[in-house]
């Protein structure tokens, strides 16, 4: 039986493609790129990219490996989960991409593109992600049928609470760098007891429920 054998790694020097000397070895340099994401045009800095370069003109050589690291520092910068925050995240959780794409809205192939690095996600995406991923309270929300979430009044014991679940992004949801620890604002059907916002007072019956930072 044969055992596939790694993949061959092209070995140093190479060809300058600007200058064609054979002066092209490993670097590590800082650079700065604009990267275009989610409609804006981002200026990102990566302090050590790994990055073949010509030792003689000093053309960059650009490949799949250093598009990386530039996509991870896009992240970085923009507050966005990487690719293996995604998987461990949901392994943990027990979740195939099927099962997450369902429940968050999006189509299972998509899921597969953020873990594998492939697509970055958008800022509102992310919220999503995060929201899910990281708090229990969300995943209620979000598994629950036809919006209504199901918890236990803490004034009653009653088992249900019945609340309109607002699909609202935007401001009503927690920053990238917001605790996901967040209230969900409902009404208890038998008793009327209002969730608090914040400890100091309680919504109006009527209130949709949200995520709120």
């Amino acid at each position: 039986m044969s055992i596939p054998s790694e993949p061959k790694v092209r070995p140093f020097p190479w060809r300058c493609p600007e200058c064609l000397k054979l002066c092209v070895r490993p670097a590590v340099v800082s650079y700065k790129a604009q990267v275009r994401h989610d409609g804006r045009v981002h200026e990102v800095e990566v302090a050590e990219l790994s990055v073949p370069r010509c030792e003689d003109c000093g053309e960059l050589v650009f490949g799949n490996d250093t598009d990386e690291q530039i996509s991870r520092a896009l992240r970085h910068q923009l507050g966005l989960l990487q690719p293996e925050d995604v998987r461990a995240k949901r392994t943990e959780l027990g979740l195939t991409q099927k099962a997450l794409a369902e429940s968050i809205g999006v189509a299972p192939e998509t899921i597969s593109r953020w873990e594998s690095g492939v697509v970055i996600q958008t800022q509102a995406m992310n919220k999503l992600l995060r929201a899910y991923l990281y708090s229990a309270v969300a995943r209620d929300v979000f598994d629950s049928v036809d919006g209504v979430a199901h918890m236990r009044c803490p004034e009653v014991e009653w088992p249900s609470i019945a609340a309109t679940w607002m699909r609202a992004w935007g401001d009503t949801w927690p920053d990238a760098n917001a605790p996901l620890d967040a209230y969900l604002p409902a009404r208890c059907a038998p008793c009327a007891w209002d969730s608090p916002e914040d400890g100091q007072g309680t919504f109006p019956r009527d209130e949709p429920l949200r995520l709120v930072a």
